[in-house]
């Protein structure tokens, strides 16, 4: 049976907004726009690098989404540790622990001598990643209440898709650059970690949290586990072994027990390490299913039409990352727009809708390309699929945190951030595999043309998966949004009344 927090743990985590004034919380901003460009830059910036280091190292093409998803595993598991810890401890001293943890594993893949052990390396890495990722909204939603949060989010937000679509643009450079090459690529962003350390230090201002419950270390272990495990399979699935094979039925039997063991003990939990009562929210359950489509697409598009480019169209690194900028101009400003009009609005269920179909229609569009299709015309439909998922990421974060008491903005904003890495890290595995199979048996002089065909398939998958997403944004109740950190409706009185699920509905 599921428990409500005692009325002593809501009135101790009950917070006024604590960011003060507008330019007090820009200077705050200005550490959270740099960490979250520099989260995102790492994770695609070896992108269009990857053919290069492949060769330089040794690998097989096998091994080509791993250098990206070896990252993204351990960031999706990790992120609601960092994120539930900062229910209880300072969220800027953290916060300078990941951009500490994302350098230091850095600096190793610039060294890795061989690709297994950069693949170690980026797992090393991808632990700071996630911390990086997830803070940034927690710190924001400490900061602004949900009803301006979306101005505020919108400059996070695109500045985070900048580096996505960025990083494989810089990545060319860098490979092509006389004097440096791929082992740059990792150590770029180091000094940009470290500026990023200092300017935290003199810009962010957060209360100390005054949670001093017993961390639920039990939780805090199985469920990062059970991410793990479950990215694992799908990410091994189809390349290391076949889908219906022993090995998958081992790793999906292994997920499943954790998760029976993950439920239990959250359930018993005094002060659990994900409170069942947020997955039995509407708001919840509806936005994590758009999460995991919405984070495949944004990751999976923006690594393989830079392979697209690369392979089918025959341009250079540089190139290639420069015809991704209409998709990087399309996240930017769906963004910005959809980030002004929730924050003047005071709703944001329209505009999820709006983004859901924008990325639909644009995935279907990139359906239709083969190695003939015009660069204009696919720099068209970029530009329809950035406005989509620049509407999308931001406001899924700010439905959810806007049914989020102030003690509960770690564990729930952890899990939908979670889920967006999850989506990229089943995005990448799926697509990636569908892609690989349908070149494998290809003569080397039709790679071209059998890499324009075999993208346009996966974005036709991609297409369909995003009327899913659609449909679950269709279905968010359209709550106007709070003009306070912590939600009126959470006190100790109707915690005890409402019992679990009382924050949200289901």
């Amino acid at each position: 049976m599921t428990r409500a927090p005692s009325a002593s743990a809501v009135e101790l985590s009950v917070a006024p907004a604590p960011g003060g004034s507008r330019g007090q919380i820009l200077r705050a901003m200005s550490g959270l726009c740099l960490a979250s460009f520099i989260v995102t830059l790492s994770g695609t910036i070896v992108s269009n690098a990857l053919p290069r280091i492949l060769a330089d190292l040794g690998g097989s093409q096998s091994q080509y989404p791993w250098v990206v998803t070896s990252s993204l595993l351990t960031a999706t598991a990790t992120a609601p540790i960092w994120s539930r810890l900062a229910d209880r401890t300072s969220k800027r001293l953290l916060f300078q622990a990941a951009l500490a943890f994302f350098a230091f594993g850095s600096v190793l893949c610039g060294v890795a001598p061989t690709t297994e052990i950069l693949l170690v390396f980026r797992a090393i890495e991808g632990i700071g990643m996630g911390g990086l990722g997830a803070l940034v909204y927690v710190v924001l939603a400490a900061l602004i209440s949900p009803r301006e949060r979306g101005r505020y989010a919108s400059f996070v937000t695109a500045v985070a898709a900048t580096g996505t679509v960025c990083g494989p643009l810089l990545g060319g450079v860098i490979i092509e650059a006389p004097m440096l090459g791929w082992r740059w690529c990792f150590w770029a962003p180091v000094p940009l970690a470290i500026a990023a350390v200092v300017l935290l230090q003199r810009t962010l201002r957060l209360p100390a949290s005054s949670d001093r419950a017993r961390v639920d270390w039990i939780g805090a272990l199985v469920i990062p586990s059970t991410i793990g495990v479950f990215l694992a399979w799908v990410t091994l699935a189809g390349r290391e072994f076949g889908w219906l094979s022993w090995a998958s039925a081992a790793f999906v039997v292994t997920t499943g027990l954790l998760i029976i063991v993950g439920v239990t003990v959250e359930q018993r939990a005094p002060n659990p390490f994900l409170p069942p009562w947020l997955l039995r929210q509407r708001t919840m359950l509806l936005a994590l299913v758009a999460s995991v489509v919405i984070g495949g697409i944004s990751m999976a598009t923006s690594v393989y039409l830079a392979q697209y480019f690369q392979v089918s169209r025959g341009q250079s690194p540089t190139a290639s990352g420069l015809l991704l900028l209409p998709m990087v101009a399309g996240i930017v400003s769906g963004t910005i727009l959809s980030g002004q009009l929730v924050s003047r609005l005071g709703r944001c269920k329209r505009y999820l809708v709006i983004g859901a179909a924008l990325a639909s229609t644009g995935l279907a569009l990139l359906g239709t390309i083969d190695r003939t299709t015009p660069l204009e015309v696919i720099a068209g439909y970029m530009v329809i699929l950035g406005l989509g998922v620049g509407s999308s990421l931001q406001n899924l974060v700010i439905a959810v945190q806007n049914e989020l008491a102030y003690h509960e903005l770690g564990a729930g904003t952890s899990v939908v951030l979670s889920f967006q890495s999850l989506g990229g890290a089943i995005g990448l595995a799926i697509l990636g595999s569908i892609l690989a199979s349908r070149v494998a048996e290809v003569p080397v002089q039709d790679a071209a043309a059998a890499y324009g065909d075999a993208t346009a398939l996966i974005f036709r998958i991609a297409a369909v998966s995003a009327l899913v997403a659609l449909a679950a944004v269709l279905l968010l109740r359209d709550t106007p949004l709070r003009t306070t950190v912590d939600g009126p409706e959470v006190d100790a009185e109707s915690v005890r009344r409402q019992g679990p699920a009382g924050t949200g509905g289901a």
